[in-house]
């Protein structure tokens, strides 16, 4: 029976590596994903398919959770500190946070406080010029009361943001470090802004994260290239590409055939195969 199931899956025409796959692999890594990203703004979305493609590749946070404790960590803010009646958080700020540079963008300054301003007003403002951009539609800060929550976000200096809430809130910290968080440029708003195109704020992204948008052939595949100047250090690989395979059995046969080298949401009974195969 297991042999019939992988003659199944190699009989879907991936015996091997075409030109076009090769060129995916070259310096980097094929994640074989279960469907399309809907965007690339993690505010709109709670599709795990788009976090997983967009979120943590694009973007960085104010905080982040570590993986192992789950407690919090410092990430684009370097330090917090809070009122003692847990309404006002004050965050410092990196000063060496770089922008994405592309064909389509080229910063003029590192990541600010102007910032993170624009990226919370954005979602709580309905009179801020990229709220409506994709209906006004934020699930996660919605979710949690944000707008009613965060009376005003403000920028004391250039490297320091500070939040005022309405009312103390214990998961407030928590909500900065989720996927949905990513702080967006305020600068390359005002770009597509200027040109007409505030669409472009979400569909032909500029983040901060470890690697920069590089392509997106509709329900084709995704393309990352690493970014030379990330805050952490640069990524291992020189690219990364999210290839778009919805069938199951399709996304197994392209791990077999060494087409991708990872890929989402294996079935259960599909797993002896990889177990039987060293080379995978």
């Amino acid at each position: 029976m297991k042999y019939c199931l992988s003659a199944a899956m190699l009989a879907l025409g991936l015996a091997g590596c075409s030109a076009e796959q090769q060129d995916l692999r070259a310096a980097g890594l094929v994640y074989c994903a279960e469907g399309a990203p809907e965007h690339f703004n993690p505010q709109r979305v709670t599709s795990g398919t788009t976090i997983d493609i967009i979120s943590q590749q694009l973007y960085d946070r104010l905080l982040d959770i570590d993986a192992a404790s789950g407690e919090l960590r410092p990430a684009l803010a370097k330090g917090w500190q809070s009122s003692a009646d847990g309404l006002v958080y004050e965050f410092d700020l990196r000063h060496d946070v770089q922008w994405h540079q592309t064909d389509y963008f080229q910063p003029s300054r590192a990541l600010n406080a102007e910032d993170v301003v624009f990226t919370f007003n954005r979602i709580m403002d309905p009179e801020h010029p990229f709220h409506f951009i994709g209906g006004g539609i934020y699930p996660y800060f919605q979710s949690v009361d944000w707008a009613s929550l965060v009376k005003q976000v403000s920028a004391p200096e250039l490297y320091r943001v500070r939040f005022e809430l309405s009312r103390p809130d214990s998961s407030f910290l928590s909500n900065l470090a989720t996927d949905f968080a990513a702080i967006l440029s305020a600068e390359y708003a005002a770009q597509v802004l200027a040109a007409n195109t505030p669409q472009l704020l979400d569909s032909q992204p500029i983040g901060s994260g470890p690697f920069i948008f590089r392509e997106y052939q509709k329900d084709v595949l995704v393309r990352f290239y690493q970014h030379p100047h990330y805050w952490r250090g640069p990524a291992a690989m020189q690219q990364l590409v999210f290839d778009i395979v919805p069938n199951n059995a399709r996304r197994m046969a392209k791990l077999l055939t060494h087409e991708c080298d990872m890929i989402a949401y294996p079935r259960l009974a599909e797993l002896a195969l990889v177990t039987e195969r060293p080379d995978v």
